[in-house]
């Protein structure tokens, strides 16, 4: 038995980091340590960077890395190395590998691009006028585009192979690939929660937000990756500044977005706001930790890493309440609708003005943090069996 690991998802995506990197970068090196030295050997995108951190475990691990050859000839280099399994835990380039003769283990974490192609408030995220006129085209032609993800998401889930095993992160996920494609092998997915991230698991340093960015403990509101149009920034960002210049409660509030902000914001917004770019794991866990809340007003989700790393830091959590989230977080966040803004103006007023509350939901983070960990180690240590412990048809 000899596995290729599918590196490229550790990658960044046009110079962005992404939750499908975390859980590649876990799976990898738990999937080592269950396979033992020189049994997997991992190939990655030669065009884009590879993390440091990715090196220093597969070098740890034995493992020879290859240059990723166009999607299509993938299971051509799996051969050639004398790999019989392939994991891809971001398998939506794959739609043309021929996989013939392989064990095959694809993690899909959701049908963003089917559920939720385009949102109106798009254009906001645009760099250019290439980036304006892609979206137009998108909003004006929604359905045309989700066909042609569905068709690249069908031929994945299709994919020759000896055996093809579809992982994902949540029932919704399940059920969504159900709903799209009603005649798919049912007993071909397996629900398996994303490991846990390096931000849940590290442990802070001494030093606190006040050497990170220009902020107070407890004085900010934190919003994650700002700069991606589906987790829905911009609007978060129109109901936070609305609440801090009512002069009541909220005055005085920061709002630290962590991951870029929303290109085009209004000039006025900027006073309040404080842009932290990309952070270290531990900066990120010291953010999580000191903040007044988060809000994670994301339109689409498959898992949804964020909520739970603030949750281990014992932060209360505004989140939508969308596609995975109620699932995996249970009654431990507080809920809104992501394209209401009265609706988390008044979620956010609830925290600020009922200290009594706020604690009730940093207790509730805590436990259910603890509560899914539990369930993320376990089904990690499942899915790493299965990999390795695979036969053909099983």
């Amino acid at each position: 038995m000899s596995i290729l690991f599918d590196l490229a998802a550790t990658q960044p995506l046009r110079g962005q980091a992404h939750g499908g990197a975390e859980y590649a970068k876990a799976l990898f090196k738990q999937l080592i340590a269950w396979a033992g030295p020189g049994r997997i050997k991992g190939c990655y995108d030669p065009h884009r960077p590879l993390e440091p951190d990715v090196r220093e475990v597969a070098l740890a691990g034995h493992v020879a890395l290859l240059e990723r050859p166009a999607t299509s000839a993938i299971g051509r280099l799996a051969q050639d190395h004398g790999c019989d399994r392939l994991v891809s835990v971001m398998p939506y380039d794959l739609h043309d590998a021929d996989l013939t003769g392989l064990d095959v283990f694809l993690t899909v974490h959701g049908l963003r691009f089917v559920e939720y192609p385009v949102d109106s408030q798009g254009w906001r995220y645009t760099g250019g006028i290439a980036e304006l006129v892609k979206w137009m085209i998108k909003l004006s032609l929604p359905g045309v585009y989700a066909a042609r993800q569905r068709g690249f998401l069908d031929r994945v889930l299709n994919l020759p192979a000896r055996s093809l095993t579809i992982v994902v992160p949540s029932q919704h996920t399940r059920f969504s690939i159900l709903d799209e494609f009603p005649n798919f092998d049912t007993t071909r997915i397996r629900v398996l929660y994303c490991p846990e991230t390096a931000v849940s698991l590290v442990e802070p340093t001494e030093r606190d937000v006040r050497q990170i960015g220009a902020l107070e403990p407890k004085r900010y509101i934190l919003i994650v990756s700002g700069s991606k149009w589906i987790k829905n920034a911009y609007r978060a960002l129109e109901a936070a500044v609305g609440v801090i210049e009512s002069q009541g409660s909220g005055e005085g509030l920061k709002l630290a977005i962590a991951g870029g902000a929303p290109r085009k914001m209004p000039k006025r917004w900027r006073r309040h706001v404080v842009e932290l770019g990309r952070l270290s794991t531990s900066d990120l866990a010291i953010c999580y930790r000191d903040a007044f809340c988060l809000m994670y007003p994301t339109l689409n989700e498959g898992f949804g890493y964020p909520p739970l790393e603030a949750m281990a830091r014992g932060t209360p959590v505004l989140c939508s309440a969308i596609t995975s989230t109620t699932e995996v977080l249970g009654d431990a966040a507080v809920y809104f609708a992501p394209k209401s803004i009265q609706e988390m103006r008044v979620r956010l007023r609830m925290l600020l003005e009922d200290d009594g509350l706020r604690a009730e939901y940093a207790a509730r983070g805590r436990a259910r943090h603890a509560l899914v960990a539990e369930r993320q180690r376990r089904d990690q240590d499942e899915l790493c069996a299965l990999i390795v412990g695979a036969r053909v048809g099983a």
